[in-house]
């Protein structure tokens, strides 16, 4: 028993490092941030000073460790780069209405899936059974994003 809980404790590890690692290329991937502070018409001088201040002159292996050292010793991810102030903030500032969200998305999942379970477990391999098989499987391969893109259309227009 330890010995899975173990495994799964460094395979959670190896999946936050992940998402930790993958947000920092991401973010450098959508084009120059220092073009965010300051306008486009800014001389180089004031781009270079900039990119100085955001340390973002380093070479991007010292960035990525920095941004690790950082988060993963004295969990402090940075400054948004939109918001101009540090994410911790941020993301408090939306997590409430995340975490709304969320539950009210398991509640509802909740009480579908689990009258749809017990009926296709006491008819099983009826019409209901198929059904629901169906339904589970076309919930799983749906997109979200476009899921959520059709109920707001469908709800829009019908409220």
């Amino acid at each position: 028993m330890y010995r899975y809980l173990a495994q799964r404790f460094l395979a959670s590890l190896l999946v936050i490092v992940g998402v930790v690692t993958l947000v920092f290329f991401l973010m450098r991937l959508s084009g120059d941030p220092v073009l965010l502070y300051i306008s486009e018409r800014a001389s180089p001088e004031q781009v270079e000073l900039m990119r100085r201040q955001l340390g973002l002159d380093r070479p991007l292996v010292v960035q990525y460790a920095e941004y690790m050292r950082r988060a993963f010793i004295h969990f402090d991810f940075g400054e948004s780069l939109r918001y101009r102030e540090p994410a911790a903030i941020v993301i408090g500032r939306h997590f409430r209405a995340t975490v709304e969200l969320a539950g009210v998305g398991l509640l509802i999942a909740l009480l579908m899936s689990l009258p749809l379970g017990i009926l296709s477990a006491v008819y099983r391999d009826s019409l209901l059974d198929a059904l629901t098989r169906v339904m589970a499987l076309i919930g799983q391969s749906v997109p979200i994003f476009w899921l959520g893109i059709m109920l707001i259309l469908f709800f829009a227009v019908r409220w």
